[in-house]
């Protein structure tokens, strides 16, 4: 029996290399190619280009920054071969969903966003997200095939980014703002000796955010948080957050992110 292939863009990434190996669990054939680092992974086919790691496979990941996901869309769709499938899994939709609706009819889209990081080890219980693009029915089919064990929960594009605002953009601006601030701190010792259990459960979080990649969290859609704050159209309607000065926030989030780039206290607040 002839082996599926797929392909994995951004091989080299933390939820690229988390699909190589599942895949080749699966048993799939995995073409890997990775624009910015040399596949490691001496199980994969390892690609030499772009356009050569999609060329005849059936299914292509794109595990790439969600900001270069929807030009790659448009690169690649276009080569890859009859009754293939397209498969995204950025954390922030619209855009993406714009370019996925424009692919040739050749290729089929599938919109996902896995509600898991790369240290997960069985799919059991984890929450995947569908955003229909053409053919919904068709689409939640195929992504459920291929990924058996998780729970799959289909939303609108629109409403996806609103909620990942919350779900995501939220915890990682407190848990980003928490980690500047604790960096700061002269004395920490003292500070977690002083501790109760609410700040004890919060740094537990924090650390745990502390822990992804540069790459994961510039995926993260903090910026989305500006979607709470959209122009009242209807008298009735109140903002959920009232009184809160959304670019404030964003400027909170924006030194938070520098300062888990930037800070060298980090490590030891966090060890």
């Amino acid at each position: 029996m002839t082996k599926k292939k797929i392909a994995i863009i951004g091989s080299e990434g933390q939820m690229g290399k988390w699909f190589s190996k599942y895949f080749l669990e699966k048993g799939f054939e995995v073409i890997a190619y990775d624009s910015e680092k040399e596949t490691a992974n001496k199980l994969v086919t390892k690609a030499k280009s772009l356009v050569g790691a999609i060329l005849n496979v059936d299914y292509v990941i794109l595990a790439i920054p969600v900001k270069r996901t929807p030009e790659t869309i448009r690169l690649i769709a276009k080569e890859m071969k009859r009754d293939s499938y397209l498969i995204d899994i950025s954390s922030l939709k619209l855009k993406t969903v714009s370019a996925l609706s424009k692919i040739p009819d050749k290729v089929s889209p599938i919109c996902i966003h896995p509600m898991f990081g790369p240290g997960t080890k069985k799919l059991k219980g984890q929450n995947i997200i569908s955003i229909p693009i053409r053919d919904a029915k068709k689409e939640l089919l195929t992504a459920k095939s291929l990924f058996p064990d998780a729970t799959f929960v289909s939303i609108d594009a629109a409403e996806h980014d609103k909620k990942m605002a919350m779900v995501l953009g939220m915890t990682h601006l407190v848990n980003l703002s928490l980690a500047n601030i604790l960096s700061k701190e002269e004395n920490f010792t003292l500070v977690e000796k002083m501790a109760g259990t609410t700040f004890k459960a919060q740094k537990i979080l924090t650390a745990g955010i502390m822990t992804e990649s540069a790459e994961l969290l510039d995926q993260s859609p903090v910026f989305s948080l500006e979607l709470f704050y959209r122009p009242i159209e209807c008298p009735h309607e109140r903002p959920p957050f009232p009184g809160v000065d959304v670019q404030s926030v964003l400027t909170t989030c924006l030194k938070a992110i520098e300062g888990y780039r930037c800070s060298a206290n980090l490590p030891a607040v966090f060890s």
